[in-house]
């Protein structure tokens, strides 16, 4: 008698924004994607990818356990063995450049496979991009008082943005 044994490896991917929303120009943000078998049998050669966004610029990343690497925007990462039941990570630090427009629920979508699980197994999860443009304007005249009727008097316009923005 033969018998078929069968593996059960059971991908999912769960991607998370550190926040809600991230200024274009401030502070740098991190998403964490996890990488979990649910399975009762383990997953060999796990493969994580994800295209980030074009907004959203990549500057590194916290590889955890995996392997990864980026080009440009698609980050690319491998784990030889991901055991029944457990969950990998890795962490993504990005920036968003000052003259980047605000947009409402940026979305990004990560997947995973393994030997076992050709999937598609995809996590997502979106931000808002918002500006931080603060304007202010000032006018100065070239002296105190001007006489009516004599000669041309001048000012200047001077308009700053304080913000992290470009405006």
């Amino acid at each position: 008698d033969t018998i078929d044994i069968t593996e059960d490896v059971n991908l999912s991917v769960t991607k998370t924004f550190s926040s809600d929303s991230i200024v274009a120009g401030g502070s740098a943000g991190t998403f964490q994607i996890d990488v979990t078998n649910s399975g009762v049998s383990d997953a060999d050669a796990v493969s994580l990818t994800d295209s980030v966004d074009s907004r959203l610029v990549v500057d590194s990343i916290t590889a955890g356990d995996f392997s990864c690497g980026a080009a440009s925007q698609s980050i690319s990462c491998t784990l030889a063995h991901l055991g029944a039941g457990a969950t990998k990570s890795i962490t993504v630090h990005y920036h968003v450049v000052s003259t980047t427009d605000s947009a409402a629920s940026v979305s990004n979508t990560a997947y995973a496979t393994s030997d076992e699980d050709a999937g598609p197994n995809s996590g997502s999860d979106t931000i808002d991009i918002t500006e931080d443009v603060n304007l202010s304007v000032t006018k100065t005249f070239s002296s105190d008082s001007i006489v009516a009727g004599g000669s041309a008097g001048t000012f200047q316009i001077d308009v700053t943005n304080s913000g992290v923005s470009d405006a």
